[in-house]
């Protein structure tokens, strides 16, 4: 079923683009004759505030991934960084007086910090080695969830008023609330920060981590759609969410990375007069209910995204045809969702020969949609391979290509699906 309001303002939605039936990345096939569920997947963009989002959402619970093995690395080189500016905004950093460090320090043991998933653990563990008292949500226990291997798909949804009242009842409120890449897979935008919003003390604190897509739109990297992402956060459409609903930015940062920044806010519950020009006019940060002139800049670029992929499709599809030849196969390195996604999208199963991936868990099985066979990387050698496409995130081609210098020697040649890469195709 087609969204025809916005998660955040419930405007109505304009500018789309319709991507036809696709399956769940997740889901490998084991055999080509396997059959899969296909879903109606669109992006689409709210002509009043701005924020991307999906029109044509998966049901969450076909989001559910069917391996236990199947896992996501996010970005971390920023978390010494964002732990440092925690320490810093709340105002527990060692200094002044013996005395005072001594009441900082007390204070800051008897500070709960409550995380909301499994992406979330790396941060605590930096906060607890910095004295804090830390814990994570339990699946069963706070949640009720019986299946320990779920994804944020599953958790997002329960994280709602019913459940938060029954945490707070039994745990009491976090002084920290700490929500990593999670919520730009909530299905239910205002109840989600509701509930986050529930749980941390009136003076409390709430930390979101997302990924920045306003450079992938600007460079038409087509895969960074993904089915489990409901919404698609720029840095302006980002902090336009939060005060919309109702939070302070005390601090914001984008964290740089090749493919997309990780955008970062420690916000509060804003004050009583928090959405009066007076109020907001104390702080810069603050002034986020976006304006006319931002959400122009948003619409155009989505707007470029939208109408360029026709023309992307049927460049890249050249270019494959132009390095596919009788006596040479093309193969595609990472057998992920992006890989997925780049595949199915612009139609290039009839163009790509195999997807080479290392995981012993997915070598044998067939990619979703595709049904292309997923092999080990001893076929770049092994194979006739005269091109292999990276779909790997950029921060760790390198590393790969340098592992593979042989398949280099003897004339192989890899390019990058995305266009920040410095081995992106070049069109």
């Amino acid at each position: 079923m087609r969204n025809t309001k916005c998660a955040l303002c419930e405007e109505k939605l304009g500018q789309s683009l319709e991507l036809g039936m696709q399956p769940v990345c997740n889901h490998f096939l084991n055999k080509k004759d396997d059959k899969e569920k296909l879903y109606r997947l669109s992006i689409v963009q709210c002509q009043e505030c701005g924020l991307v989002q999906l029109g044509h959402r998966f049901p969450s619970q076909a989001l559910k991934p069917v391996h236990e093995w199947i896992t996501y690395a996010e970005p971390e080189e920023h978390l010494d960084n964002l732990t440092e500016h925690i320490m810093k905004t709340i105002n527990i950093k060692e200094s002044g007086s013996k005395a005072k460090i001594k009441a900082k320090i007390k204070a800051q043991m008897r500070a709960k910090i409550i995380g909301m998933s499994f992406k979330d653990d790396t941060l605590l563990m930096r906060l607890e080695k910095n004295g804090f008292a830390v814990e994570r949500l339990k699946l069963k226990e706070d949640l009720g969830i019986e299946d320990e291997h779920v994804g944020v798909e599953t958790i997002q949804a329960q994280l709602k008023p019913d459940n938060i009242k029954k945490i707070i009842k039994k745990k009491g409120a976090a002084d920290i609330v700490i929500a990593r890449h999670i919520l730009e897979h909530a299905y239910n935008l205002k109840e989600f920060i509701t509930s986050l919003k529930m749980l941390i003390k009136p003076k409390g604190y709430l930390i979101l981590e997302v990924p920045d897509c306003g450079c992938a739109f600007e460079r038409l990297d087509y895969p960074i759609i993904w089915e489990e992402h409901t919404l698609y956060f720029t840095p302006e459409t980002f902090k336009n969410t939060l005060a919309r609903n109702g939070l302070d930015i005390s601090y914001f940062n984008a964290f740089e990375y090749a493919l997309e920044n990780s955008l970062v806010i420690i916000a509060q519950l804003a004050g009583p007069k928090a959405n009066s020009k007076k109020a907001n006019s104390k702080s810069s940060i603050n002034k986020e209910i976006i304006n006319k002139e931002a959400i122009k800049k948003e619409k155009e670029r989505f707007n470029v995204f939208c109408k360029s992929f026709d023309k992307r499709k049927t460049e890249i599809t050249k270019f494959l045809k132009e390095n596919k030849t009788d006596n040479s196969e093309i193969a595609l390195l990472g057998a992920g969702h992006f890989a997925c996604g780049f595949i199915n999208f612009l139609g290039l199963k009839d163009y790509v020969d195999m997807v080479i991936d290392d995981n012993i868990h997915k070598k044998g099985l067939l990619m979703p949609g595709s049904a292309l066979p997923i092999i080990g990387s001893e076929a770049l050698l092994g194979k006739k391979i005269k091109l292999c496409l990276l779909s790997l995130n950029p921060r760790t081609e390198e590393k790969v290509v340098q592992e593979n210098q042989e398949f280099i020697n003897q004339g192989g040649i890899f390019r990058s699906i995305f266009a920040s890469s410095r081995y992106a195709i070049k069109l």
